[in-house]
């Protein structure tokens, strides 16, 4: 039988409801320190919008863990912790750049189709607009994606 799979979050209050209408199991207040001092042991935390770090998260990781961030991280130090902590580490650190884009887009496409994948998205925007765009993701505002229309 396929291991069950339980899944926290992190998130700002006012969008706890749409969070866990996602599958979570619990979701964390952002601020909320009761995320990490739950007692909860995680086999992954996957920083997903770089707000995060290693070093405040490796308490809530298990022995054999990762962390996986899709930022850098505040000095830059998720390119050099992934190095550091393959060998010196229980806890490994893994900053995960897309090698072959073609074949994970492709993933994300089946995943979707299969319902086993869903997304949310903020807002869209016309390519014309790309700096508006920008300025929105900057804010730090946005819930989910943003996407930009390449209309032909």
């Amino acid at each position: 039988s396929a291991e069950e799979i339980s899944v926290d979050a992190v998130a700002p209050a006012a969008h706890a409801e749409l969070v866990t209408g996602l599958g979570v199991e619990h979701c964390f207040a952002i601020g909320d320190a009761a995320a990490l001092e739950s007692g909860e042991i995680y086999d992954v935390v996957f920083d997903s919008v770089g707000k995060s770090r290693f070093v405040t998260c490796a308490p809530a990781i298990k022995p054999g863990g990762a962390y996986l961030s899709s930022e850098l991280g505040k000095h830059a130090e998720n390119l050099y912790l992934p190095l550091v902590t393959k060998f010196f580490r229980k806890k490994k650190v893994m900053f995960p750049i897309p090698t072959d884009i073609r074949s994970s887009l492709q993933q994300v496409r089946d995943l979707k189709e299969s319902g086993k994948f869903s997304s949310v998205i903020d807002r869209e925007f016309p390519l014309v607009e790309i700096d508006e765009a920008f300025k929105f993701v900057e804010t730090g505002q946005k819930i989910g994606t943003v996407v930009l229309a390449i209309s032909p």
